[in-house]
């Protein structure tokens, strides 16, 4: 793995792990981000990491156009899925259309951007995520939204139907916030967790964290902490 020097900047907005197997794309990527002060390591194997831990609050940033072959849904919700044991968040990159970018936000990414879009987006995409801010294109964000109205009238009165421990952990989801992580703030075991936010997921009718993040920012925006949803054009 090619790692870059940490930089006072990089350790402010974290560390960006670059999912490619594509060397030349690596080191173009690591290179962009290590000048905008970001901390960089290329991993060709994303699931033969041997020290997640070692990247705490890291992003994974997945190079799409090199490391699926067809099934992108398959690929991606096994990348989600390694990435949330590990504590980190989800960038996928070079995603080849719409629809894909819609799967990405549905398993529960935390942004996307498109096959054509320059390394020069992935700068403020980085940030935006580090800072606690899903990262997607604006139409793609507003379809999302668009979603809401159509759901059951009944989700209007969600936001007061949730207890005082689902809300904080809503909260918490925001702040880089792995099971892990919201059972030591808030004193409660990780299982536990994983129960609240199965009970919240169905109480809100969404499928995943992204999907709790994004209803979050809508329903409870001041306990958000000020975190947004970023379009990204």
């Amino acid at each position: 793995m090619a790692e870059s020097a940490s930089a006072k900047q990089g350790e402010e907005v974290g560390h960006i792990l670059i999912l490619t197997r594509n060397g030349v794309v690596g080191e173009l990527i690591r290179a962009h981000l290590s000048a905008e002060g970001f901390c960089t390591t290329i991993v060709p194997a994303p699931f033969a990491l041997a020290d997640g831990q070692k990247y705490r609050r890291a992003i994974a940033l997945c190079d799409c156009d090199s490391l699926y072959a067809v099934n992108f849904r398959e690929y991606a919700e096994k990348i989600i899925t390694w990435a949330d044991s590990q504590g980190f968040r989800t960038l996928f990159f070079a995603v080849d259309g719409d629809d894909l970018i819609h799967e990405a936000l549905d398993l529960g990414a935390w942004g996307a951007l498109a096959l054509g879009d320059g390394v020069e987006r992935l700068t403020g995409a980085a940030r935006a995520i580090s800072g606690g801010e899903l990262y997607f294109p604006r139409k793609i964000i507003a379809s999302k939204i668009m979603e809401s109205p159509r759901r059951k009238t009944a989700e209007a009165g969600c936001a007061s139907a949730l207890s005082h421990r689902e809300r904080e952990i809503l909260a918490a989801l925001g702040n880089w916030g792995s099971n892990e992580e919201i059972s030591l703030k808030l004193n409660i075991s990780a299982h536990t967790v994983k129960t609240h936010l199965y009970r919240i997921y169905r109480k809100i009718s969404v499928k995943n964290r992204s999907g709790a993040l994004i209803w979050a920012m809508q329903n409870m925006p001041d306990q958000m902490g000020g975190n947004t949803t970023t379009p990204s054009r």
